[in-house]
């Protein structure tokens, strides 16, 4: 790409995400400070080990009514989780935060396990994905299981379960209420 050409600014992720197809992307010197022309282009392998990083990750929203920091979410879960190895997290602020793992099977542990609690709040994790921007993921649904008790023999089918599964209920109208608050 020629020096001057008006290219639009991109996020760190949109960077990686062009780079982990193995394109080239041309960055607008407006992310390297008002006073440069130049442009920069980065090749995949710049980025590689960051990506790959990233992918055994996982971020999830605590729905809390006031922040905690990294660090507190780094030793309360890693004491909730059994301590996996080289558990690190990173806060992005407004109680998000991505959770990095060393091993994929502890990844899969923590993600087949969510939601979790912490302090009687819930955080709700996906896996890291370099298509989407951190700050843009969707945390207001929470996959819940509910357990029914007392119901009849003859009530326990997929369909009686579904055909309860889709009524709104109490419980989902105050958790609504609790989510957008």
């Amino acid at each position: 790409m020629a020096k001057g050409n008006n290219v639009a600014p991109h996020s760190p992720l949109e960077i990686a995400t062009c780079l982990s197809l193995d394109h080239k992307l041309a960055m607008n010197s407006n992310l390297l400070g008002p006073k440069s022309d130049d442009v920069v282009c980065l090749e995949a392998e710049d980025v590689r080990a960051r990506i790959e990083n990233c992918s055994k990750s996982l971020i999830g929203r605590l729905m809390a009514d006031r922040g905690f920091s990294g660090g507190t979410m780094d030793a309360a879960f890693g004491a909730i989780w059994n301590h996996p190895e080289g558990l690190r997290v990173k806060a992005h602020g407004d109680n998000v935060f991505q959770f990095f793992f060393n091993d994929e099977s502890d990844l899969i542990r923590v993600e087949k396990g969510s939601p979790w609690l912490f302090k009687q709040f819930v955080i709700h994790l996906k896996r890291w994905n370099a298509s989407r921007k951190i700050e843009d993921e969707d945390f207001t649904l929470i996959p819940i299981w509910v357990q029914m008790w007392g119901m009849p023999e003859f009530c326990k089918t997929k369909e009686v379960a579904r055909k309860i599964g889709e009524r709104p209920s109490d419980l989902e109208k105050s958790l609504m209420l609790l989510l957008f608050q």
